[in-house]
């Protein structure tokens, strides 16, 4: 048994190397945008902890911050963004409790996903979960219609 755990072991190594100097090589490219810094919201707008961005369009882009847990529609005004008319939206888990930590958030063709460390009532016990929310509520408490763990 232990000869064969080797030999499978040896084969991925040689598998792995393999593949790695098949791969080919990307050239460097330069960063497309130039190198000033320009600030793209108001003072003091959002607070600390705003944690994720999404690119839905030119004219919009979808934040998360945690403590608590918001999620903002951002829409261009002139040269900055600020958010919507809803303004920030209160995060529930899907059966409408709890304080997600929202890490990270996407906008996908199914939804806004949000990806959360822990629930924030709880703050001392991990809960990683992926939630997804309707892009299209203007609600200003929101509950996730699907959840994954």
């Amino acid at each position: 048994m232990s000869q064969f755990r080797r030999t499978t072991v040896s084969a991925v190594v040689v598998a792995v190397s393999l593949s790695l100097v098949s791969a080919p090589a990307h050239a460097a490219t330069a960063w497309p945008g130039g190198p000033a810094v320009t600030v793209a919201d108001g003072s003091n707008v959002f607070g600390t902890n705003l944690s994720g961005l999404s690119f839905e369009s030119p004219d919009v882009l979808w934040a998360v911050k945690n403590g608590p847990s918001t999620l903002y529609r951002l829409v261009r005004d002139g040269t900055r963004w600020k958010p919507d008319a809803v303004g920030g939206r209160t995060l529930n888990y899907h059966d409408g409790t709890g304080d997600p930590d929202a890490e990270g958030v996407v906008r996908t063709p199914d939804g806004l996903l949000v990806a959360t460390e822990r629930d924030g009532d709880d703050s001392g016990t991990s809960l990683l979960k992926v939630l997804r929310y309707n892009p299209n509520s203007t609600a200003k408490s929101v509950n996730a219609v699907a959840e994954w763990i």
